[in-house]
Order: structure tokens, then sequence, then C-alpha cells
């Protein structure tokens, strides 16, 4: 009798602290309390700050890093994880402390056993899922500001590009109408060289709003204003990927993601239960066959997670090399577009050629320059969602050559074409 009292009055007191310790979180999730990160508390989510984040507005030019910490500060999600990991902080003291008040003498059945032993531990668990959740929403986070900055700067260098092609169909026009006054060529080069024109004209103007709405989202997502004007201090790089082979890849992997802990966690939570029910009921209970299954399911999903890690950091990898090698292979299509024009202009101006024939050059131009860098962007996205399957954001380790080379200093040259990149995209 003394012992169901004891079961009793713990059972009471564990409803009576969840329910108040729910409370509190409700209150601190409706913003009546500040909440603080999983960890070491807010410093977790601190960003730039009210003033910090003015003054960068204010600035108007912004790193990389800048941007992920605005978006820090505002991202709506992390605040939801960083909620989730405290609610699972007070669960596990709530636990621990019904736990603590249970004296060992009175745990002679499955029942109070759980509450002893296997409450805490299955709380512990649920904290590992909770900050889990937090780790990959913050990576996630990551990405998807490294994708609008990159959005922004690729969308920026297609209008440039576009621009550029503008130039060149004007400067065809100007051309033949010269030529047609002359006497030397017909109509025919004039109105061909008038629709491709034109044609540039809706490319650019298509560009330039694809530039709007990337700079929208870039706002969005940083929780500036949808309108702000962005200026970023970064610009698509390339630097040779080596120094790191897939299979490294995959055992930082295995070592660093948060759900692959989670999942091995899991599978440790439900041994002990295996272990405690082993105690008090024989295999043909249910409860036995009950704990035999969750643990083996526990088991099959650690390896399943552990497999879908492991593909996730290939196809990454194998992204990267892709994207790499297709750079590559346009720069040097971008030098035979150049000279091809140079060719087609100098035999329009000798008149052996034909009109159309510089306006395919220039078309031909345009594509090369914007394929190597739709690469390009590639590569450096690429890049980022390796970082991300590997659950390591640190820039060293991916050991590159020093050498890094932007968009603008790596295409283009004036001297060779005159109908090349402009001067934007030369550094200089």
């Amino acid at each position: 009798m003394f012992k169901r009292l004891v079961v009793i009055l713990v059972a009471l007191v564990f409803m009576v602290t969840s329910a108040v310790g729910v409370a509190g979180v409700r209150a601190n999730a409706d913003g009546s309390d500040e909440i603080p990160g999983p960890g070491s508390g807010a410093s977790q989510l601190e960003g730039p700050g009210q003033e910090g984040q003015e003054a960068l507005e204010d600035q108007g030019h912004l790193t990389l890093e800048e941007a992920v910490r605005m978006a820090t500060e505002h991202s709506p999600d992390l605040r939801l994880a960083a909620a989730a990991v405290e609610q699972a902080k007070l669960g596990l003291d709530q636990a621990e402390y019904t736990a603590d008040r249970l004296p060992d003498e009175v745990v002679s059945d499955y029942e109070t056993a759980k509450l002893k032993d296997l409450t805490p531990r299955q709380a512990e668990g649920g904290l590992m899922v909770a900050q889990s959740a937090y780790e990959q929403a913050r990576l996630a986070l990551r990405l998807q500001v490294e994708t609008a900055y990159y959005d922004v700067l690729k969308a920026q260098h297609m209008v440039a590009v576009s621009e550029e092609a503008l130039d060149q169909a004007r400067e065809q026009l100007n051309l033949a109408r010269a030529r047609y006054e002359a006497g030397t060529v017909a109509r025919i080069d004039i109105l061909g060289a008038e629709v491709q024109v034109a044609d540039v004209e809706a490319n650019l103007l298509s560009a330039k709003r694809m530039l709007q709405m990337a700079e929208m989202e870039f706002n969005r997502i940083t929780g500036r204003e949808l309108d702000a004007p962005v200026q970023l201090t970064g610009d698509l790089e390339y630097e040779p990927f080596e120094g790191i082979d897939v299979q490294e890849a995959v055992e930082i992997a295995l070592q660093n993601r948060s759900d692959i802990a989670a999942a091995e966690d899991k599978v440790g939570v439900k041994e002990l239960q295996h272990e405690i029910v082993q105690r008090y009921y024989t295999p043909n209970v249910f409860a036995y066959r009950q704990a035999v299954l969750e643990l083996e399911n526990a088991r099959a999903e650690l390896e399943r997670t552990r497999e879908g890690v492991q593909l996730e950091v290939r196809q990454a990898y194998l992204n990267i090399q892709n994207a790499e090698d297709r750079f590559r292979v346009r720069e040097k299509a971008i030098e035979q577009a150049e000279e091809n024009l140079r060719l087609a202009r100098l035999r329009y101006r000798e008149g052996v050629s034909t009109s159309l024939e510089v306006i395919n050059a220039q078309v031909l131009l345009t594509q090369a320059r914007t394929e190597a860098l739709n690469a390009l962007y590639d590569f450096n996205l690429a890049k980022a969602q390796f970082r991300t399957a590997i659950g390591k954001w640190d820039l060293g380790l991916v050991r590159n050559r020093p050498l890094a080379v932007t968009w603008k200093h790596r295409l283009g040259n004036q001297e060779e074409c005159s109908m090349s990149l402009p001067k934007r995209y030369h550094g200089g």
C-alpha cells in the first residue's frame, strides 16, 4: 500500500510540473519573454542588433556573413526551433525532478522503473531531437541566404551581359545603315539588325525584372524592406575544388551531422527501454514484443539516415565537379566566340560576309557568356550545398588553391575584341 501511494504522489507531482512548464513555454512563444537559443542561451540567435542592422542598411553594402547574421536575427523558423529546444530542456528538468524524488526502494515494477530510469533518458532523447532540428534549421537558413545572395549576383551579371549584347546589336545596326546608305548592302541587312536590337532589348528588360525579383527575395530573407537597395560586396568566385576526396567528406558528415547523432541517441533510448522491459516481463508479453520492435525500428532508421547522408554528400560532391568542368569548358567557348565575332565583323566591313553572320556571332557570344555565368553560379551554389550536406560550414575545410578568381576578373579581353564584356567585368 505504501509503494502504491508513493507512485501515485510522484505521478501527481509530474503532472502538475508538466502543466506549469508547458504554460511557461507557451508564454515565451507568444512573445512575452525572450526565448534563448540552444546551447548557451540567447547568444545563439544574436545578430548584429537593431542598431548594427540599420548601420549596414545605411551603408548599402553587404557581405555574405552580414546577410547571414541579419537573416538569423529575423528568421521566425529559427526562433521556433530555439523555442522547441527550450521546451525540451524543460521536459528533461521535469523528468529528472520526478525521478530524483522516487525512492529506489519503491522501484519494483515496470511503471516505477520507467519513471525512475527510462523517462529521463527519453527526455534526453527529445532534447537531442530538438537540438538536431535547430541545427538543421540553422544550416538550411544559411544555405537559403547564400542562394539568395548568389541569385542577386547572377542577376546583376545577367543585366550586364544583356547590356553589352544590346550595345553590340546597336553597333551592328549603325554599321548596316551606314553601308546601306553607301549602297554596298541591301535593306534586308538593316531589317535583320533591327530585329536583333528588339530581341536583345526584350532580353534586357527580362534580366532587369529578374534582378528586381532576386533583390526582393534577398531582402525578404534578411528581414529588410522589400524595395531596399541591394549592394553586395562579394562576387561569384571560382576556386579550383581540390584537397578533399569524397570518402573523407562522407566521414566528416557521419561525424558532424546532427540528424545522425539524434538517430544514434534514439537507438540508445530504445536499448535502455528494452533492458528495463526484460527485467519485468517475459518475451510473450505485449510490452516486451513492443520494445523489441521499437528497438529494431530505431536501428533501421539509423541505418537509413546514414545511407541518406552518404548519398547526399556524394551527390553534392559530384555536382561541384560537374559545375567546375562546365565552367572550364565555357571559358574556352567565350574565347572562341569572341574571336568568331571579331572575324565576322571584319569580313562584314570588307564586304565578304552578310549581316546575318555577324548577328549569329553576337548571339553565340552572348550565349557563351550566359552559359559560363550559369556554370559559375552552379559551382558556387554546389559548394554551399556540399557544406550543408557534411554539416560543417568551416570554409577552411574545402582546401582550395590560394588563387580565387571572380567572374569579373575571369572573362573577356577588351584588346582582342571590342565586343567583349563591359569594364565592370574586368576588375579595373
